[in-house]
């Protein structure tokens, strides 16, 4: 079964694979699509040692998809910003696994 979620995957400048889904504001009466995507993350699990194993994390329905950022030059600072939702998730005491819980 699918649901679908906007999420990211992506990697921290230690090497570790992190997967956030972002915070869902319903507009209607169909929870898959009457959503919107706040700024935060609603859940998230960090620590992983590979994309893979950040995906394999969320144990919902299958989100159908979602982007990957390697950490390099180019995305340092996306994945730095994501790693900073991650944590702020985290001292908020929101939903999470791995490393930062």
């Amino acid at each position: 079964m699918s649901f679908n979620r906007e999420n990211v995957t992506w990697q921290s400048e230690d090497g570790t694979w992190s997967i956030g889904f972002w915070e869902v504001l319903w507009t209607g009466e169909d929870p898959e699509w009457d959503v919107e995507y706040g700024s935060r993350f609603g859940w998230a699990s960090t620590g992983h040692p590979t994309a893979e194993a950040a995906r394999d994390a969320w144990t919902g329905a299958n989100p159908g998809g979602g982007g990957v950022t390697p950490f390099c030059e180019a995305f340092a600072e996306e994945c730095r910003r994501y790693d900073a939702l991650a944590a702020e998730l985290k001292a908020a005491g929101g939903h999470g696994r791995r490393g930062v819980w």
